[in-house]
């Protein structure tokens, strides 16, 4: 199993090319995450959506690799790392020339690579000394069934959510755009419906810290030197911390926002297993009754709200093209089930 995790590496495109060459051989599965920037069709980067809910019996007997192969750092998915931790490999590789300061995620870690990823992948392909095995197609059977049921779920579903509105808005981005990312329930919703689209996009997160600050601002300065669409997606938290960054006078014209706003940030209901006391979440959640159309107002930026997925469909059908403004579009989501939908999503491909 190879997993690709944040990293600025020299050369994606390259790499991008030796590990679809790699990725044809039955004994290798690659995990992405977007974060990573290595896009294609042969590698997978819905992983929370593929490996939530599988049972711990055909992970050990034939899902578990023998080897694990990491580039990169801050893997997002708390499932996959859960599942190597408790169920670990029986070696851990890692490339790159970050390995001075790679932690032992998966405390199994037998050997650091001080070597370019790609150059390391060339030697590999070239001897193409691999094991006879079915493993990548394990994994796909696996992956078929689950986004089967997935989407049989979404379709079914009628009540309008964080979930409804992303699946649906995620489909829309408009191609070589870029898209920017809020933390923690963005970017965890982002790696479940990536699959889904049709072509791929340039995608950015601020990761590290694993923080909300400065998610605006980082969008707004990319957006001032990128001529391609800049959409941002972001949490109402997020927003609101970082709002000031509206107030510019370089934001361009073709700048868009989309705020998913349940009044509270949701994050920590979706992420953590344990229930705690109604006393104890008030100091993760923090909830408001803000909105963001007197912030829009004031910085002249176009406007508009939606709660419901036809409000939705007919506010994106012109939400990128050309306006005099930069444009906000609202989903407000305060009164909808996002956290049970969002389970109940998971669980339905079990």
């Amino acid at each position: 199993m190879i997993l690709l995790g944040l990293n600025n590496f020299i050369n994606k495109t390259k790499l991008t090319k030796v590990l679809k060459k790699i990725s044809l051989d039955e004994s290798i599965i690659i995990f992405s995450e977007t974060t990573s920037q290595i896009n294609s069709n042969k590698l997978f980067s819905n992983i929370d959506q593929i490996v939530y809910g599988i049972d711990i019996n055909k992970w050990i007997k034939i899902l578990k690799p023998n080897i694990l192969l990491t580039i990169g750092i801050n893997i997002l998915s708390k499932n996959i790392k859960y599942l190597l931790r408790k169920f670990p490999p029986k070696y851990h590789w890692h490339l790159g020339n970050n390995c001075k300061n790679y932690p032992d995620t998966y405390f199994k870690l037998s050997s650091y690579w001080n070597i370019n990823p790609e150059y390391f992948f060339k030697i590999i392909e070239k001897n193409k000394n691999f094991p006879n095995s079915n493993y990548k197609r394990t994994w796909e059977v696996l992956i078929e069934d689950k986004i089967k049921k997935q989407n049989f779920f979404i379709k079914k579903e009628k009540n309008f959510s964080d979930l409804k509105a992303l699946f649906f808005i995620f489909s829309k981005i408009p191609k070589k755009s870029i898209l920017q990312l809020g933390n923690s329930m963005i970017i965890r919703y982002y790696q479940l419906f990536i699959s889904k689209r049709k072509y791929k996009i340039q995608s950015y997160c601020n990761r590290g810290i694993s923080g909300i600050d400065g998610s605006v601002s980082t969008a707004i300065g990319y957006s001032i030197v990128s001529k391609k669409i800049v959409t941002l997606i972001i949490g109402d938290i997020s927003f609101f911390y970082d709002s000031n960054a509206l107030w510019n006078n370089y934001t361009p014209k073709n700048f868009r926002i989309i705020l998913i706003n349940n009044k509270c940030g949701n994050i920590f209901k979706i992420i953590l297993n344990k229930k705690f006391s109604k006393k104890t979440f008030n100091f993760f959640e923090t909830k408001h009754n803000l909105c963001a159309y007197e912030l829009c107002k004031m910085y002249k930026w176009n406007y508009n709200k939606v709660s419901d997925l036809n409000r939705l469909r007919y506010i994106l059908s012109f939400f990128w093209k050309k306006s005099n403004y930069p444009f906000l579009l609202e989903i407000d989501t305060k009164n909808c089930n996002n956290e049970n939908i969002f389970r109940n999503f998971l669980y339905s491909s079990k």
